[in-house]
């Protein structure tokens, strides 16, 4: 869906991809003026995991298989991305 939203917009600059966020390739380019500059971004739209916690708002029917063990535990990855 991105993907297509994007080629709406024509934009040319943009970059999507889908790859582990911890481990992200470097990405090497040029600028017209011949200066380098590596893997660097105006802006990153990222897609960590979630504890849930929202949609257990949302939805009270979650709360039997929700606990705030599997929240902690995501919180290192989320930090790391």
């Amino acid at each position: 869906m991105l993907v297509n939203q994007l080629r709406r917009m024509n934009n040319p600059a943009a970059f999507v991809t889908s790859c582990d966020g911890q481990y992200f390739p470097v990405l090497d380019s040029k600028s017209d003026r011949g200066t380098e500059r590596e893997g660097s971004f105006d802006r990153v739209l990222a897609d960590v995991p979630c504890s849930g916690d929202g949609t257990v708002r949302k939805n009270p029917g979650i709360w039997r298989q929700w606990n705030h063990l599997g929240s902690l535990a995501l919180h290192p990855l989320q930090l790391s991305i």
